[in-house]
């Protein structure tokens, strides 16, 4: 089918822009900890918000600007960390604002790529769709990246595929499978993963499957 390569580059390039943000927000976590310790506490820097903060440091301080989205106790927390902290240090905070502006550009970048990841996703006649606990994006990494299930003439393929397959160790008469070979796809684990968690949380009847194997000396997923 014609959509599966299509989406299996739209959920390389969104895990790609995951990735880019990574590289941002650390040495952006690490600056305002620098100048401000206590404000990344105390302020997502994924929130709405956030970028109102950098762009009017020295307003909030002066008690000249109101940060939207953010109640009175917090922006009084907010308004005393920046008097306290090193507004004069201006390399860190020009760093702290190119960084900032590189998030929202990504921001907006995975928010595009995921609206393509969706509208491709929901062309796809696929019984994955049904099954609680597979949203739009970990049903889109399974999808694009097993593609047509039809290529795999057994499940045990498919499950080495997925790198889901148990290694087995075997000691004198004693045969053991104790962990997976990890062999495959990492996105499709990952996938899985996010999809079990939910699936135990919301789900009654396989939440008592699991908690029946996790006593009976079983891994869990935390």
């Amino acid at each position: 089918m014609v959509e599966y390569p299509e989406l299996k580059q739209y959920v390389s390039t969104y895990f790609r822009l995951t990735r880019k943000l990574t590289a941002v927000k650390n040495p952006l976590i690490r600056d305002l900890a620098l100048l401000y310790p206590g404000m990344t506490s105390m302020v997502n820097i994924n929130a709405m918000y956030f970028n109102d903060i950098i762009n009017n440091i020295d307003s909030i301080a002066d008690n000249n600007y109101r940060v939207r989205y953010l109640n009175s106790g917090k922006y009084e927390i907010l308004r005393s960390l920046i008097i306290m902290g090193n507004r004069n240090n201006s390399a860190v905070n020009h760093d702290i604002r190119m960084n900032t502006q590189s998030m929202e550009l990504l921001n907006n970048q995975q928010k595009e790529t995921m609206e393509l990841i969706e509208e491709l996703y929901n062309k796809i006649d696929s019984k994955i769709k049904t099954i609680p606990g597979i949203g739009t994006l970990t049903g889109s990494i399974i999808l694009s990246s097993i593609g047509d299930i039809n290529r795999f003439d057994s499940m045990a393929k498919l499950r080495a595929y997925t790198g889901m397959d148990p290694v087995t160790i075997q000691s004198g008469d004693y045969s053991i499978s104790s962990y997976i070979s990890k062999s495959g796809n990492p996105l499709i684990r990952y996938a899985l993963y996010l999809s079990t968690v939910s699936v135990i949380r919301f789900n009654p009847v396989l939440k008592r499957y699991y908690t029946h194997k996790k006593e009976q000396g079983m891994n869990g997923t935390n």
